[in-house]
């Protein structure tokens, strides 16, 4: 068969595939940029997208029965939102699992209840998928937290490991604890922001074996109210109402060296006003099929019909072809790129 009737051919089969099973953008996949950040303001519990610059555009409020989460992550496999709702103090509230469309707001339930007190820090391992949380007995015991294993189909929690210092813990403000986890997407590793009100936020690592935090430094913040690791490995913190950076008080977003550390305005604040008080903070990090790492919507390695179109350039292969394909989205679509060991190159 002749070289460019093949090409053709694949084409035609491969795009029959796509149509019949394009991932659907809004009830599949949510993520639409590359890279999405979003945060969950405390005051009027308003989830908002984070902008370029470092501005948010407010979305709307978490529907009533489900605010007051002060955590926030996204799942690498699928780009779900999901948040602990829920703050109990004084007396007993439910703190159940959703998932939070992030393009209207609405609320899918995971579960009733996670049964957890006070979850100031939620994360996906980006390197296996696991949701991590960490939560304290009570407020105001000044103990930094306990780390849980959060099941994300069913919302079941199971304690691992309760976290300490060896030592002293660092000085900071009032009900200090640990108010932010992140998973490094290079290497796994866990890092933390302890913090405290009206005191420094310091950048810590947290053993998931043994519960031990290792006290990095003071970033030069105050009120980090929670971080997160972007897709391309630089670590981002939110601060609260009490936010404050190189002397004056900020409510924005901030970079963090996480070698030195040290923080650095990333743009401009949140918006127009004050009193925001953002507590909660994440990005989309995910994973394509091969490990690599990927900022915005799921590769199509995910997509069944992907799946399926691989196949089919694996049977064309075996005809002759002798094809290795090669993908990337582009919006709104997918392109396919498809180059035979003679290095001819065929795009769609």
């Amino acid at each position: 068969m002749h070289h460019d009737d093949l090409n053709i051919i694949v084409l035609f089969l491969v795009t029959i595939l796509l149509t019949l099973n394009i991932p659907s953008a809004t009830a599949d996949n949510p993520s639409l940029e590359e890279g999405p950040c979003y945060v969950i303001a405390d005051t009027g519990d308003v989830f908002g997208r984070v902008e370029n610059d470092g501005s948010i555009t407010w979305i709307g409020p978490i529907p009533s029965g489900y605010g007051g989460g002060e955590n926030l992550a996204i799942d690498p496999s699928t780009g779900y939102v999901y948040n602990i709702a829920g703050e109990p103090s004084g007396t007993y509230v439910k703190t159940p699992l959703i998932i939070i469309d992030p393009e209207t707001v609405a609320i899918t339930e995971v579960n009733e209840d996670t049964t957890l007190w006070d979850v100031d820090a939620l994360a996906f391992n980006p390197h296996d998928g696991l949701l991590y949380a960490v939560n304290k007995y009570e407020k105001f015991n000044n103990e930094p937290g306990i780390l849980q294993l959060v099941d994300k189909t069913t919302g079941v929690a199971t304690k691992l490991v309760d976290l300490y210092f060896d030592g002293v813990a660092p000085a900071t403000g009032v009900d200090p604890h640990v108010d932010g986890i992140s998973f490094d997407p290079e290497n796994g590793d866990l890092y933390g922001i302890y913090s405290g009100w009206g005191g420094p936020s310091h950048l810590v690592t947290i053993d998931m074996t043994t519960g031990l935090i290792s006290v990095i430094g003071d970033t030069g913040a105050e009120d980090i109210e929670d971080i997160c690791f972007k897709w391309d490995g630089v670590l981002v913190g939110a601060l609260g109402s009490e936010g404050e950076i190189e002397g004056s008080p900020f409510e924005g977003l901030v970079v963090i060296d996480k070698d030195v550390p040290s923080a650095s305005k990333l743009g401009v604040a949140y918006g127009l006003f004050t009193n925001y008080d953002v507590e909660s903070f994440a990005c989309t990090v995910l994973y394509s099929s091969d490990g690599a790492i990927v900022g915005g919507m799921l590769v199509p390695a995910y997509s069944p019909a992907v799946k399926g179109s691989m196949v089919l350039l694996c049977i064309l292969s075996i005809i002759g072809a002798s094809y290795v394909v090669r993908y990337r989205l582009t919006l709104p679509g997918i392109l396919l790129t498809c180059r035979d060991l003679r290095g001819s190159e065929a795009g769609w």
